[in-house]
């Protein structure tokens, strides 16, 4: 067995057992703050529900596989638009770039930005619980920086170190969270795909600020004094991630169609275990319809904990330009991509993506 297999299995079996003392556990739903750090906002992955994070490649890997980014030619850049559960009128902004960098092309840089945009929202205070005819909103943005190195033609891992900051104009909170990946492919043309993340690692985190101090009286005093309350620390929403990959049909000289079938068992610190399944078709690398299906213990019960009710899917459409483009190789390529997660209560979440290969 390849050296790198037994590397990437002792991980995965060390990270798993490690991670079992806090993962899965329903008790604890709700207790993580921080959990925008588990929304993928990326369309071609999200049309599998996340089932291809073994395989997954550029952009969108730093969502899932911080390894993945390594799977491009050269350069790659994507944005996506992301209405966030049908008409709630939250909105979801992303931007990534990821290029190979050094001699022989064998480590990779990636850079993420997420911008949530919850709207403008009335403002109340204790003296006007109505409304006081003024309106806040909610900033919640998150910042990665990703690095990633092949091993060898077989194994790549990645980590990614990231930034957020959320809260209100009185009152914020930021932190640091790391994620760690491996990808390993195996067997003729890298049929077998296999790959682990660990998500969302890092210290907790504390609300500070003037929206947490109130006007109040001291014990046995008259005097109205300015009161601060310190904030409750939160955990992040630690992931452990295990998936794997096999592609039914690869491009040959009888067919330039691929079909790909993937799946992933997803272990939540702070929520019920989900597992994945995905399907992916790709037509001569032109068209691709992709779906899935994320199963969730209560998944089909009205009080399901989940947000969202299961099934997914997406279609991309892969255009090469350049004067290159009749060669795949060297062809560089715009791609526009569409995914649809269905929700358990609100409407939705529909996720539209523009991505460029250089």
């Amino acid at each position: 067995m390849n050296k790198f297999l037994k590397i990437a299995i002792v991980i995965a079996i060390g990270v798993f057992l490690s991670s079992k003392t806090f993962a899965g556990d329903p008790d604890r739903s709700g207790q993580a703050g921080a959990t925008q750090l588990v929304v993928n906002p990326w369309p071609n992955s999200s049309g599998q529900g996340g089932a291809n994070m073994a395989s997954i490649s550029g952009v969108e890997s730093m969502s899932l596989n911080p390894a993945g980014i390594l799977n491009v030619r050269n350069d790659e850049f994507e944005i996506s638009h992301a209405l966030w559960m049908g008409n709630l009128g939250v909105s979801i902004n992303s931007f990534g770039l990821c290029q190979r960098i050094g001699k022989d092309k064998e480590n990779c840089l990636g850079l993420m930005i997420t911008s949530f945009d919850f709207g403008n929202i009335p403002l109340t205070t204790e003296n006007a619980p109505e409304n006081t005819g003024q309106t806040y909103t909610i900033s919640m943005l998150n910042i990665g920086l990703d690095f990633a190195h092949r091993f060898s033609d077989n194994i790549s891992a990645g980590f990614l170190l990231r930034g957020l900051t959320e809260g209100i104009p009185n009152t914020q909170a930021s932190g640091i969270a790391l994620d760690a990946g491996i990808q390993y492919v195996a067997g003729k043309n890298d049929r077998y795909h296999f790959g682990v993340s660990l998500r969302n690692i890092g210290p907790s985190v504390t609300y500070s600020g003037d929206g947490l101090a109130s006007y109040g009286l001291l014990t046995g005093t008259t005097n109205n004094v300015l009161l601060d309350k310190p904030s409750e620390a939160f955990d992040l929403p630690s992931i452990l991630d295990i998936a794997g990959g096999y592609d039914i049909i690869v491009p040959d000289s009888a067919t330039k169609n691929t079909l790909s079938v993937n799946a992933a068992f997803i272990s939540n610190a702070f929520a019920e275990d989900q597992f994945a399944v995905g399907l992916e078709f790709s037509y001569r690398g032109f068209l691709k319809l992709r779906g899935g299906f994320v199963y969730q213990n209560g998944v089909f019960t009205a009080s399901t904990p989940s947000a969202f009710a299961g099934p997914c899917g997406g279609v991309s459409v892969d255009i090469p330009f350049g004067k290159d483009r009749g060669n795949k190789e060297k062809a560089k390529r715009l791609a526009v991509e569409y995914s649809y997660r269905a929700a358990a209560t609100f409407g939705g979440t529909h996720t539209f993506g523009l991505r460029l290969n250089m």
